[in-house]
């Protein structure tokens, strides 16, 4: 589900979750979806019946999860620069199947139905979109101030960005890594407890364009084409492209800025010429001599004042800006 504030959207609730039952959660079925075969299954060192008691306690959740997610959602989506909020909550078939990769790769890791609450943090995924990458800052303060977290927020940066990019995600107090897959993102893990259980979910607050690789990303190569050296490739190309995306919207932002800060020094400016010979006028007005003289020294004032009277032009040039604006939206 997608909750966009920028467009003034209202919040609608609907059953997105695709109930399950344990009939229907079929142990042959499951192996054959997901390309586990018995041999593997038995090095896992987990038991068919643990991971069926977690499928049917998770599935009595999912709705109580759904209106946790929302309500996390409600509170995101008032932040100015929010752009956009996206949740979900985690598939239960999803759910085993991560505990399985879990517990491939570290056979040893303990997972049942009484700590898979605590053990995995992404039942509720949240994604909170915003166009400019300095804009993660306030959504990164209101983060930290409403929620406890269970571990360091995670900067993840692609190989080439700036150091001065990668100081600013530090200063923030977060882990900052190097994405091996290119992901620019930031991590959270939070802590809620909207009953007695305590829940956790994540939250991922990235550009738009990043939103957009990563999607397309995930859509191709997520899980079983990870290795393809043709789609890493292509999708290598698309992310710098994402990544010169973000380098240039922030561009063009500070460019606005600067015209917006030029714009009201000028008019600053022009309004103390103005000033100045106004006094002018005050001063020729009062001078001691005849009033032909007077009159051909208070004809070139306004003459010269009309000839450099630039400010006309300014405003005729950022009236054109903005009908242009108000065009193209």
């Amino acid at each position: 589900m997608q909750i966009n504030p920028a467009q003034g959207a209202a919040l609608s609730v609907s059953g997105n979750l695709k109930l399950f039952n344990m009939e229907r959660f079929n142990k042959e079925k499951f192996c054959s979806d997901y390309s586990i075969n018995d041999e593997q299954f038995s090095e896992l060192n987990i038991d068919w019946d643990t991971l069926e008691n977690i499928y049917n306690d998770y599935c009595k959740r999912t709705r109580s999860l759904e209106q946790s997610a929302i309500f996390i959602v409600n509170s995101l989506m008032k932040l100015p620069n929010v752009h956009s909020v996206r949740f979900r909550v985690k598939n239960p078939e999803h759910l085993i199947e991560k505990i399985i990769r879990k517990k491939t790769d570290n056979h040893d890791r303990i997972i049942t139905r009484d700590n898979y609450l605590y053990e995995i943090t992404d039942l509720i995924g949240i994604r909170v979109i915003h166009l400019f990458k300095e804009e993660w800052l306030p959504i990164h303060s209101h983060i930290q101030t409403t929620w406890n977290l269970k571990e360091t927020p995670v900067g993840y940066y692609r190989k080439g960005d700036t150091q001065n990019y990668i100081n600013s995600i530090k200063e923030q107090d977060c882990d900052v890594r190097e994405h091996e897959n290119g992901y620019r993102s930031i991590h959270y893990i939070i802590e809620f407890k909207p009953e007695k259980t305590t829940f956790y979910a994540e939250i991922q607050v990235r550009t738009i364009f990043e939103e957009g690789w990563s999607e397309i990303d995930h859509r191709i190569r997520y899980p079983y084409n990870t290795s393809n050296d043709l789609y890493n490739q292509f999708l290598l190309i698309l992310n710098r492209l994402a990544g010169s995306a973000d380098e240039m919207g922030t561009f063009i932002r500070n460019l606005e800025l600067k015209f917006y800060r030029d714009e009201a020094d000028f008019k600053k400016k022009i309004l103390e010429k103005s000033q100045r010979i106004r006094d002018l006028e005050i001063k020729i007005e009062n001078l001691t001599i005849n009033s032909l003289e007077k009159g051909e020294i208070m004809s070139d004032l306004e003459r010269i004042s009309n000839e450099y009277d630039i400010g006309k032009q300014f405003d005729v040039f950022w009236e054109g800006i903005r009908k242009y604006r108000e065009i193209t939206q």
